[in-house]
């Protein structure tokens, strides 16, 4: 059946991708990569044609006559697999025959089952090459309004485990500076990861940034108590205590307020944000992931004198914008509320408030539905976005957020990501720099990297230590 199995034949951890002879197959028909992917998910088992049918075309695009486009497109699938898989197809059914590892989910998941039994470097390095088989969003074409199939939920909760079991082996050998760096992506991206912010606080503090590590719990325990009503675990509660030497308070949080850290590098663009907000009704700061679009919004909104209402969406589905907005706000609504979006512009329509909709690029169309309704009908209220892209709505004024400037200087220490770097590296250690070779070395350090703030604030510490 498999012609030897030393490459991958279909990817699904990102775009549908087939592999033939080292070059990738592009399947530029939508219903044939839903039907392939239906395929895979349920490799070598039986899948009905109704169930393919429903996959390939939304009830309003299905063609008059369905099973014959289906057929056409097995037929297909059937000489682009060939001869390393087959489908089998009849009246009850299609089955894809295919060797379960020739399917990058599968290998994904037997690499990160072997690394639990490897000791530490040899973990480290296979959960390395696990994570780099995702290239996006899994099983993509099998998404339906909004909602994402229930295998692509597995499979990301199965990578951020990975991620959470790299960090500790990579904590466990030393490599604090990067255990840390992965952690704080994976909770900008999956907040709510009790496990991943208990690694990660462990390792901040160890960086000298303790301030930070009680940030990060505090933003966690907000999001459990505003999303879900919930406390922290108590295994969290007593990382908390290890770090810090107390025990978490019991007041419950209010907004968000700045890290326990100085504010270094964006004066200029507080300036900027803190101006368009007295002025314009919506603003979208843009940048890429790491670059402090979340932390620029906090402080400049610290000392607002208005009403501010922050709506993490970064784990929000389509369908939760609205439920996630009203209970921001403390709107009670229920489940049969016919218009939930009207409900909040009305709540708003005569309070003068910023509304901000953080980390909003996955949702795009909603957010976009939501803020057309409240410029509409609430003129005293502020939207204030973030995002990776922007939103595109004609009254949308963009504050784009790049890296550090580290040019215009001699000496990148006198540069913006250069007074960054020495002020978190003198956070964990005063001295810094002690002598000219560590000077040498952060200017060596600041050369090198993209000067995201992030980046820069992770190296500092690592430097500094």
């Amino acid at each position: 059946m498999s012609k030897g199995t030393d490459h991958l034949l279909v990817r699904v951890l990102g775009p549908l991708e087939i592999d033939r002879r080292a070059a990738d197959q592009p399947l530029t028909d939508r219903a044939l990569r839903a039907v392939l992917s239906t395929l895979l998910v349920h490799a070598n088992q039986r899948v009905s044609a109704d169930a393919l049918v429903e996959a390939a075309w939304p009830p309003a695009q299905r063609p008059a006559r369905a099973l014959d486009s289906l057929d056409a497109r097995v037929g297909k699938l059937r000489t682009l697999l060939a001869p390393e898989a087959e489908i089998s197809w009849s009246a009850a059914g299609c089955v894809l025959h295919l060797a379960p590892d020739r399917i990058d989910a599968v290998r994904f998941e037997h690499m990160i089952e072997a690394a639990r039994w490897c000791p530490a470097p040899e973990a480290i390095s296979t959960l390395d090459r696990a994570l780099a088989l995702w290239r996006g969003d899994p099983l993509p074409d099998l998404r339906r309004a909004g909602a994402d199939h229930p295998e692509a939920v597995r499979l990301r909760q199965l990578r951020a485990r990975a991620v959470e079991d790299l960090a500790a082996r990579e904590l466990e050998t030393g490599k604090v500076a990067d255990a840390a760096q992965r952690l704080l992506s994976l909770l900008s991206a999956e907040p709510l990861r009790e496990r991943a912010c208990g690694y990660a606080m462990w390792a901040l503090h160890h960086l000298g940034m303790t301030a930070d590590a009680v940030a990060c719990y505090e933003q966690l325990r907000e999001r459990l108590s505003d999303d879900l009503g919930e406390p922290t675990s108590m295994e969290l509660d007593e990382t908390f205590e290890a770090v810090t030497g107390r025990y978490p308070g019991s007041a419950h949080p209010g907004r968000p307020v700045p890290p326990g850290t100085t504010f270094v590098g964006r004066g200029h663009e507080l300036a900027r944000l803190t101006g368009l907000l007295d002025r314009e009704r919506l603003v979208t700061v843009v940048g890429p992931g790491g670059v402090g679009k979340t932390r620029l919004v906090t402080e400049t909104l610290s000392t607002a004198t208005v009403g501010v209402t922050v709506v993490p969406l970064s784990t929000r589905d389509a369908g939760e914008l609205p439920g996630a907005v009203a209970g921001a706000l403390g709107i009670h609504t229920h489940d049969r509320d016919p218009d939930p979006l009207a409900t909040v512009a009305e709540y708003l329509s005569g309070r003068r408030r910023v509304l901000v909709l953080d980390s909003c690029e996955h949702l795009l169309t909603e957010v976009r539905t939501l803020v057309r309704k409240l410029l509409g009908r609430c003129p005293a209220v502020t939207v204030l976005t973030t995002g990776r892209v922007r939103l595109g709505l004609a009254e949308e004024c963009v504050l784009p957020l790049g890296p550090l400037a580290r040019d215009g200087t001699r000496d990148p220490l006198d540069s913006k990501a250069g007074r960054l770097f020495l002020d978190r590296a003198r956070t964990a250690r005063p001295d810094f720099p002690a002598d000219d070779h560590e000077a040498d070395a952060a200017r060596a350090v600041l050369r090198r990297i993209g000067c995201l703030p992030l980046t820069v604030e992770l190296l500092a510490a690592r430097v500094a230590a």
